[in-house]
């Protein structure tokens, strides 16, 4: 791909019709690069265009200020001279201020995405960590500038955020948004779940997106979680699972938990289906941890031998059921 400097010339040569087929072949797919590319393009041609009225009488000015702003951009590096050098300094002499500042107020898109049993940890640009579980998507602009940080979120993400008094820090999830100015949280918006916002340090103010003044609207302390529900209605609850970070600190713990509860902890942490035989085994009490990124085929082999029962994969689904059953 050309660089910056080439395809300055390549457009300018292009505003001329003067490109040879191999320029206007290198042209053409940098425009097809990327749609910032050819919104770029397009600025530089309306203000060609409109340099093409302007009085040609200040050659001399626009010259001198051509150069003046091609060594405050890049090394300076000759061309060859242009039959409308007025209008090629005009065009670049307003974009040195639309151009550039096209590309500050329009940054680029960001997206990072984990598939299944996949997890990544994501530094934003303001030195906010983001941990983000599987099956999710994250997008936020690529300078997080503006007067809000905001990121938009799928599934499930452990947020670290980095303090700024002037400018809050908003994760927008399907039909909620969460506002912090400095604290760790973690989301989760799977679309078939109910929105879950749980605060593990400091505070946030957790409302549903809306612009409606009197929407509900919590304010969330550390060890405390707001559930919104398929009704929209907000729920704040203290935290009780002691598994809620399990997905991130690869650690599972279970202190005198129904069987029924620890299986369903175990499908959501291994993304998996387990299916209990007996309904007796599903109300018996396990106690146990499992540390380091455990399997589940060794956890199961724990659990199983704890309450007297055996289990066995088919078809991709785990089955619990007693011995000798």
């Amino acid at each position: 791909m050309p660089n910056t400097f080439d395809i300055e010339t390549l457009i300018v040569r292009a505003m001329e019709n003067s490109l040879s087929k191999e320029e206007h072949a290198s042209l053409q797919a940098w425009l097809e690069e990327d749609t910032a590319n050819s919104r770029y393009y397009d600025e530089i041609k309306k203000t060609w265009d409109l340099a093409a009225t302007a009085d040609t009488d200040f050659v001399p000015d626009t010259a001198r200020n051509w150069e003046r702003f091609q060594r405050q951009i890049r090394p300076v590096k000759r061309i060859s001279p242009y039959r409308n050098a007025f209008r090629i300094a005009a065009a670049f002499l307003v974009l040195a201020g639309a151009g550039t500042a096209y590309f500050l107020l329009n940054p680029r898109e960001i997206t990072v995405q984990t598939a299944a049993m996949e997890k990544k940890e994501v530094v934003l640009p303001d030195g906010s960590k983001v941990f983000m579980n599987q099956n999710s998507r994250l997008h936020y602009a690529s300078n997080l500038a503006g007067a809000e940080r905001a990121v938009y979120l799928e599934g499930e993400a452990f947020f670290d955020v980095a303090h700024e008094q002037a400018r809050p820090f908003v994760v927008y999830a399907n039909h909620t948004q969460t506002q912090v100015l400095g604290t760790t949280f973690d989301i989760k918006a799977y679309d078939s779940q109910p929105v879950e916002v749980a605060v593990l340090t400091g505070k946030v103010a957790v409302s549903l997106k809306t612009e409606e003044k009197s929407a509900s609207r919590l304010v969330l302390t550390s060890g405390r979680k707001a559930i919104f529900k398929t009704d929209k209605q907000l729920e704040e609850i203290a935290i009780s699972d002691p598994n809620l970070m399990a997905w991130k600190e690869n650690v599972l713990r279970f202190n005198n938990i129904q069987i029924k509860d620890v299986i369903s902890t175990l499908e959501s942490y291994y993304n998996v289906k387990i299916v209990i035989e007996d309904s007796t085994v599903a109300h018996l009490d396990y106690r146990g941890d499992f540390f380091d990124n455990p399997k589940l085929e060794n956890v199961l082999d724990v659990v199983a031998s704890t309450a007297e029962t055996t289990w066995t994969k088919e078809q991709g689904v785990y089955h619990l059921k007693k011995k000798n059953s």
